[in-house]
């Protein structure tokens, strides 16, 4: 079984630009990654009514839908930490409280990382056509690559 070799994620595509409305639309996937829950709801929405606009549409509304997803995830670790944080006041409040002042300064620090990176990351698409968040931008288009090369060939065959 031979593959065909993937591209590179950071090398230009082959493909036509966005248009302006297009760009507008990703960059509002981006945008919507700020607020809970919205971001996810609004980056599916693009990405289910048009991923088949173009491949870089598509994979910027991924993109920020997985951008929301790690967020979530950051808020639900730093939940599970709490309570154990909490947990902890029955054998030492003092170092309950600490541990739990600390837990919640770091969640607040990376959500705001988090949002800026996302607002970053709407103008980012908006003025220049394309945006990848640090690791993720990255993998997700070599994931995307690879699933459109495996398409291709399941169509030849």
């Amino acid at each position: 079984m031979t593959t065909e070799p993937l591209p590179e994620p950071r090398r230009p595509l082959s493909m036509p630009p966005l248009t302006p409305d297009q760009r507008l639309v990703g960059a509002m996937a981006h945008l919507f990654a700020i607020l809970p829950i919205w971001g996810l709801v609004v980056g599916f929405w693009i990405w289910h009514t048009r991923r088949e606009e173009h491949p870089e549409l598509r994979f910027h509304a991924l993109q920020a839908l997985l951008w929301q997803g790690i967020g979530l995830l950051i808020t639900v670790v730093y939940a599970v930490a709490q309570l154990f944080f909490k947990l902890l006041g029955v054998l030492d409040e003092e170092y309950s409280e600490t541990l739990c002042l600390l837990n919640t300064r770091i969640w607040e620090v990376m959500l705001i990382a988090m949002a800026l990176l996302a607002l970053w990351g709407a103008i980012h698409l908006r003025v220049t056509g394309r945006h990848d968040y640090p690791v993720l931008g990255p993998a997700l288009r070599r994931e995307l690559a690879r699933l459109d090369a495996e398409e291709r060939r399941r169509e030849r065959e």
